[in-house]
């Protein structure tokens, strides 16, 4: 059996089964003193992670001693309480799958879903807010967006059960702490991506979780970069008080430190500003625009808002599904752009990137996006070239995407006339990586500093 210390529990890994004991302790935000109070939260840990993992967490169980000695859930009066969990793979943490390799894409999207399902299921406590940011958090409050949360969602607490993400060890000792806005919870998972140097995952899973969420989140961005300046503090903290407990680990205070100065490089983020990034079908706007969002303004980088999204979206269409051609007429597309840019502009208005992914085949279009409030950021435009036969290619191999373009489409486009664009032209014929590489120089003014 292997023994793992944390600051406020003894973790004894079996087999099959895992043993979680409460430490005999008093914190200031926490109170393990007596077998009284380590039974209550063995048993608030149970209700409270069940929803989170039921097939993870199994019962609470009492150690006991006898005539004989001391058993687990047996006879004789207990002198401890533990909870009773499942061993899985702690390879399998995300934690330690950050470590090693790059978290995926369709992972991170996995992992906000994950989030997200647990968000919508919580219960709601519109009278929890802090007095700091307390008119913002009441109007969050109100609106819904305050619920019992997990509240300790850092990637240690998140695993992979037969390749799916599960939450776990959420926070049980005080009801007051995981009750908050649900953003606040989410930037923690997003903190730590950040700190594990996975921050093209980091945006995956903030934009996936905006797209799917609800739209007024948005509006929160103001006060973002204090949620993850926060939670970066509080894991420096945690982690400080396990050095200590531990006699000095240097290894855990380097750590500490290194989670400290991420808090101070968030609380002061960079510039925010709109992107456009224009081009025909097939010259790889999307893939570009997942590419640059990672590395501009605050963290976790730049929103990405797609005409093909908000299009689905004002006919109440699957992101997946296909548009009648009537979808397309002019006064439909109109539409779409002045949503388009609409909702960049509030983006950009609480000091937010946002990246703009459309075609901008227009003059028109351009020009909206030009003069789009607000007019104090950077507002910048790139429009992508690429030889017919490369986008020909890249259409006839697009899955599960949420254009509708086909070759067909490519092939009328070649008609229209691109020659007295005067946004930067760039060349998008090669690969991502070189294209990416092309459009770079343009965007270095919005380029923010990796934690």
């Amino acid at each position: 059996m292997k023994r793992v210390d944390t600051h406020a529990s003894i973790i004894f890994l079996g087999k099959e089964r895992v043993l979680k004991i409460k430490r005999a302790i008093r914190l200031p935000f926490l109170d393990y003193s007596t077998l009284a109070k380590r039974r209550i939260a063995c048993q608030a840990e149970l209700e409270v992670n069940m929803p989170f993992a039921p097939d993870l967490y199994r019962r609470v169980i009492p150690i006991t001693h006898h005539s004989e000695g001391f058993s687990i859930d047996g006879e004789g009066s207990p002198v401890e309480w533990a909870v009773e969990m499942k061993r899985f793979d702690e390879t399998a943490g995300l934690d330690r799958i950050a470590a090693k390799a790059d978290i995926t894409p369709e992972l991170a999207e996995q992992i906000s879903d994950a989030i997200l399902n647990a968000h919508n299921r919580a219960n709601h406590d519109s009278h929890a807010a802090s007095n700091a940011q307390r008119t913002y958090l009441e109007r969050r409050a109100d609106a819904g967006f305050v619920r019992r949360c997990h509240g300790d969602l850092h990637l240690g607490n998140i695993t992979l059960i037969d390749g799916k993400p599960v939450l776990f060890d959420a926070i049980e000792f005080d009801p007051a702490i995981a009750t908050t806005d649900v953003l606040y919870d989410l930037g923690f998972v997003l903190m730590d991506l950040i700190h594990h140097g996975q921050r093209n995952a980091a945006n995956v899973l903030f934009n996936r979780y905006l797209t799917q969420g609800d739209p007024s989140h948005l509006a929160a961005l103001a006060v973002f970069p204090l949620f993850l300046s926060i939670r970066a503090a509080i894991r420096a903290h945690v982690l400080f008080t396990r050095a200590e407990q531990s006699g000095g680990d240097q290894q855990v205070a380097a750590e500490a430190k290194r989670y400290f100065e991420l808090a101070i490089q968030l609380i002061r983020p960079p510039p925010g500003g709109m992107i456009a990034i224009g081009g025909l079908s097939g010259t790889g706007k999307s893939v570009l625009a997942r590419a640059v969002a990672p590395s501009l303004g605050p963290a976790p980088g730049a929103v990405v808002v797609r005409s093909d999204v908000i299009r689905k979206a004002m006919f109440g269409a699957h992101e997946h599904s296909r548009l009648p051609g009537s979808a397309y007429a002019a006064e439909v597309t109109e539409q779409v752009y002045d949503e388009l840019i609409s909702s960049a502009g509030r983006i950009a208005s609480h000091g937010h990137a946002v990246v703009l992914d459309a075609a901008f085949l227009r003059q028109e279009e351009r020009r909206a996006f030009t003069l789009a409030e607000p007019r104090t950021v950077l507002h910048i435009g790139l429009f992508l070239h690429a030889d017919l036969s490369v986008r020909l290619n890249r259409i006839a191999g697009r899955h599960n995407d949420a254009s509708d373009a086909s070759t067909a489409v490519a092939h009328m486009q070649e008609h229209l006339d691109t020659d007295h664009i005067e946004w930067p032209l760039i060349d998008a014929g090669g690969t991502p990586e070189e294209t990416h590489a092309n459009a770079a120089p343009h965007l270095t003014p919005l380029v923010a500093p990796h934690g």
